[in-house]
């Protein structure tokens, strides 16, 4: 019997007499850019600015914007304190993306990235004249200083995905390796390339898991310049920031100072704006966009109002149910408990019919997979899993039947109760109980007050059914507390949406994610089967695959019922005083202003400041008030 040993001896004489064809080209390639999907790079090496800014935006002004709720950290990679707004502006990341294309990076801090065909190692090339705002240089054992501190001591959703790199090389001053556990991970080149880079120097004289009101040092093209604790920051533009010529910074960044001011509650912010003390302003409300902005100044076109069409996915929004808790573990009681939400009276009443029914996780995306029957792709990527999925994901698109008549309600409400009685919970005396004859009751954690008349309105629909319901709206340090331990019965919260669905789905619904604290996993999500999709979905290599896994991971969560769909709106709703200017050209995947999570930097680093009398050649924004 030939021995290993004998076949490698073999292999070793063969190789000598017949020496393997070696290709001319090399097995890694060099490039300023990277796809995570293999999608040539729209900007070649030599770009000089992305086509959707002003490349001339002239430099100035300041801009004023608000948020509600407080802070007392400016340290915004640690999970302790209430992180302030947009501290993370003073950080530069070795790559940085764009609003045109999908999962595509180019070079920040590094000038280049190195990539074997595999995909098994990542090697950046770190610019020359990188800078912190000391002046000193950002260098490779900052970048490794950074990994190491991140994955010991940072925020969950760090600690999580770093554990995807294996090895950190520092090859010489400006040129650093990263090597990853598993290859078949799409997303792993992502994670090193958007890794906030931090200064060892400043760091190891400065504790990094405290809170701190004193502003860290960084290397981005804003530093932190006043702060008033839980009132006020305020950002100065560094002038001479070391990657302010850069092609991929051109007609960026463009206001000397950003104002953020805090406010108590978004009713005293929406009076702010229109007094003039905030700038610019994006709507969530839509009573109150319908009915707020109707002051002297919007008539006389001092206020801009605006509905920006957009394509970009617009998350999934929700009430989630805590499964960690028994009684939401059965699935019955969570579709009864989605079916008693009355989306057809709050979308006439409170929302001016301006809201769709959120039915997918991925809605105004090519990767909502709900809509329709499976394909015979689909169907077959889902066949394994056949015996533990619920029939309805094989024979009908994920609906909600409207609450459209009395009748149809009754209907509704009918089986809703059906529901809970199949699941151990009778009718007695008008309340829903268990065979221990404890009452059905739960909490509904809200973080904004704006919420509560829509959800008060599904707590009168459940106490048809037996249910108790209440509602607890917390400040944003108390709801983010409770959230991240898990202390809640069910919690709204919107998860935000992605053009390629990859790692963020593992840790929104993997069992890996289930009980680490702070996890985005609100519900607890322990489903084997979803784990092996989301194995496939970030394995996944090409456009197709990923829809085909992304529209099978979208049924099987759908019909789960984890959390009660809420409604989404493909539009930005824009307030803004007339006096900025912006680019002609609005690309396809822009965020607007931000978010209702307290975040109000995006593209608003797009803008710049209009001097009065210097600028009437540039015509001011058409108002396009959707229902007006």
């Amino acid at each position: 019997m030939t021995t290993w040993i004998g076949i490698i001896a073999l292999g070793t004489v063969c190789w000598a007499a017949n020496p393997p064809y070696i290709p001319s080209t090399p097995i890694t390639k060099e490039s300023h850019g990277f796809s995570l999907l293999d999608l040539p790079l729209k900007y070649p090496e030599n770009f000089k600015h992305l086509s959707y800014v002003n490349p001339e935006a002239p430099k100035g002004g300041t801009l004023k914007l608000h948020v509600t709720g407080t802070f007392d950290n400016l340290n915004p990679y640690i999970l302790k304190g209430n992180k302030g707004a947009s501290t993370t502006l003073p950080f530069d990341t070795l790559m940085t993306g764009t609003y045109d294309e999908t999962d595509t990076y180019y070079g920040l801090i590094a000038k280049k990235v190195e990539l074997p065909l595999d995909r098994s190692f990542i090697t950046f090339f770190l610019r020359e004249e990188a800078r912190w705002h000391d002046a000193t240089p950002i260098l490779a054992e900052d970048v490794a200083f950074s990994y190491e501190l991140l994955k010991q001591k940072g925020t969950p959703s760090y600690r999580s995905v770093l554990n995807e790199i294996s090895k950190v090389d520092i090859l010489d001053k400006r040129k650093i390796r990263f090597t990853f556990k598993d290859t078949l991970n799409r997303d792993a080149l992502a994670i090193p390339a958007l890794m906030p880079i931090l200064s060892k120097a400043y760091f190891t004289k400065n504790a990094f898991d405290k809170t701190t009101l004193t502003p860290p040092l960084g290397s981005g093209p804003y530093r932190i310049r006043e702060v008033k604790p839980g009132h006020t920051l305020i950002f100065e533009r560094i002038k001479d920031y070391w990657g302010r010529d850069l092609p991929i910074n051109k007609g960026h960044y463009n206001f000397d100072e950003i104002q953020i001011d805090y406010y108590r509650d978004d009713g005293v912010a929406l009076e702010a704006f229109k007094a003039g003390q905030v700038d610019a302003r994006q709507e969530f409300s839509s009573k109150l966009w319908m009915s707020e902005y109707t002051t002297p100044a919007v008539k006389k076109g001092d206020i801009i109002l605006e509905s920006i069409r957009h394509q970009k996915p617009v998350g999934f929004q929700g009430l989630f149910f805590n499964v960690r808790r028994d009684k939401f573990k059965d699935r019955r009681v969570r579709k009864a408990l989605s079916l008693a939400f009355d989306f057809e009276w709050l979308n006439k009443n409170l929302f001016y019919g301006r809201y769709q029914r959120s039915l997918s996780l991925f809605e105004n995306s090519s990767m909502a997979g709900t809509k329709t029957l499976p394909t015979p792709a689909e169907q077959k990527r889902l066949e394994p899993f056949a015996k533990q999925l619920a029939p309805e994901v094989f024979t009908h698109p994920f609906s909600l039947p409207p609450h459209d008549t009395r009748e149809h309600i009754r209907s509704i409400l009918n089986e809703a109760g059906q529901l809970l009685a199949d699941a151990g919970w009778k009718m007695k005396k008008g309340k829903r109980v268990n065979a221990k004859n404890e009452p059905f009751t739960f909490e509904i954690l809200l973080a904004n007050a704006a919420l509560e008349r829509s959800v008060q309105f599904y707590i009168q629909n459940l106490q048809k059914l037996g249910l108790n319901a209440s509602i607890r709206t917390l400040d944003p340090a108390q709801y983010q507390n409770r959230r991240q331990s898990f202390d809640y019965d069910v919690l709204s919260i919107r998860f935000g949406g992605s053009l390629i669905p990859g790692i963020e789905q593992v840790y929104r619904w993997g069992s890996v994610s289930a009980l680490q604290p702070g996890s985005p996993n609100i519900s607890g999500v322990q489903n084997k089967t979803l784990d092996l999709l989301l194995e496939q979905l970030v394995a996944a290599r090409t456009l197709n695959d990923i829809t085909e896994i992304a529209h099978a991971l979208d049924r099987v969560i759908m019909w789960e019922y984890y959390a009660v769909p809420a409604w989404h709106y493909p539009y930005h709703d824009i307030a803004t005083w007339n006096k900025f200017g912006k680019p002609a050209i609005i690309p396809p995947y822009l965020d607007v202003i931000g978010s209702s999570a307290g975040e109000p930097i995006a593209s608003l680093h797009l803008w710049w400041s209009l001097r009065r009398g210097t600028e009437a050649a540039i015509p001011a924004p058409t108002r396009n008030r959707m229902g007006a």
